[in-house]
């Protein structure tokens, strides 16, 4: 309702879909539909994943027979590159945040890993701004830009979706593991959370804590110990698919 009808790309496997439909003038969610049923069907997962996946990919079908095409609501390609954008990020974000089925392109990305020298970001990158060139070719320079205003305003509320209230998973390597642990204790209280494992790591902490702390922690941790090394990922109760484990 905000990107299709101005020609807007968005990347991934929706972009590939727009711009087929143009070009074939093919029915939007059938295309969507063939595009990922392949990835659902044939990608390893467990039967509540891949049914999950399925409801949510007809679910999605059926909507966008119904939307598409239609009337733009917002008449002026900006604002709805920009508009569009949030609410597609948005509903990417959580999705990923809770470990489901996102996009065919993911899958193309851990495919192509196993032989390009490249991160699964920096290919899925490669992917999508191949896409939006596409994009470009066919609908002009003009509808290209704000597909690249439409992507990356997803990109920010993608990543903002990803951590507002969440917590994350940080593991700590350090010489003082008891001080520093008690130290963090003192300081953060209920906030944080050790794993219950953590205890057989003679120098290694595990333990969850809210994203708007990451900062102090990490000041902290030099102050207790300068040595020690920390990485932190988001953490997502509900997934057990490695893919969408930031």
């Amino acid at each position: 309702m905000f990107l299709s009808p101005h020609q807007i790309l968005p990347g991934g496997i929706k972009g590939i879909a727009i711009l087929l439909s143009h070009i074939t003038e093919m029915k939007l969610g059938l295309i969507l539909l063939f595009i990922n049923l392949p990835f659902v069907i044939f990608r390893r997962r467990n039967v509540k994943q891949t049914m999950t996946a399925l409801v949510a990919l007809i679910v999605t079908m059926l909507f966008t027979l119904l939307l598409y095409p239609t009337q733009p609501l917002v008449s002026e390609p900006l604002l709805a590159s920009i508009i569009g954008g949030v609410i597609f990020g948005s509903g990417i974000g959580l999705i990923v945040r809770y470990g489901w089925y996102v996009d065919g392109v993911n899958d193309v990305a851990v495919y192509l890993k196993k032989t390009i020298r490249l991160s699964i970001g920096e290919i899925l990158m490669i992917i999508n701004l191949t896409i939006l060139a596409c994009g470009g070719l066919y609908f002009g320079w003009d509808q290209a830009i704000h597909s690249v205003i439409a992507y990356y305003t997803a990109y920010k509320a993608i990543q903002f979706t990803l951590e507002y209230r969440s917590r994350k998973m940080v593991w700590v390597h350090s010489e003082v593991r008891e001080k520093l642990a008690n130290a963090l204790r003192q300081e953060f209280g209920q906030d944080i959370a050790f794993l219950t494992h953590a205890s057989q790591h003679g120098t290694e902490l595990f333990f969850t804590i809210s994203h708007h702390n990451i900062k102090k922690l990490n000041a902290m941790i030099q102050d207790v110990d300068q040595s020690a090394n920390m990485k932190v990922s988001y953490t997502s109760s509900a997934s057990s698919d490695p893919y969408y484990k930031i």
